[in-house]
């Protein structure tokens, strides 16, 4: 495994015969955000269940699966992700949803 430790790209082949070499296009992907903090992504979100106006410290994509399948009501199986990370996000805290009698 090569891990690219910016701000070097690496790629499977060079420019074709006859073409200038470019460097990569800004935003390209393949660095590692936890070193290179400008690779991080934005996450925005709105909806009738979310907080309006809350902002989170960064957090894994894992964590969005249990975070949408709550939204929606659907029981997750255990992924890495939790929602605990999220939960402050949610206009119920992530609180389990009373059952219907």
């Amino acid at each position: 495994m090569v891990i690219a430790t910016g701000p070097y790209a690496i790629r499977a082949h060079g420019p074709p015969p006859g073409k200038d070499d470019k460097p990569p296009s800004v935003g390209m992907h393949g660095f590692d955000p936890r070193k290179i903090a400008e690779m991080k992504a934005s996450f925005f979100a709105a909806g009738p269940d979310i907080v309006v106006g809350k902002t989170v410290q960064p957090f894994d994509n894992v964590n969005l699966y249990p975070w949408v399948a709550h939204m929606l009501g659907l029981n997750a199986p255990k992924t890495d992700g939790s929602l605990n990370v999220l939960a402050g996000t949610l206009k119920d805290g992530g609180a389990e949803a009373e059952p219907e009698h």
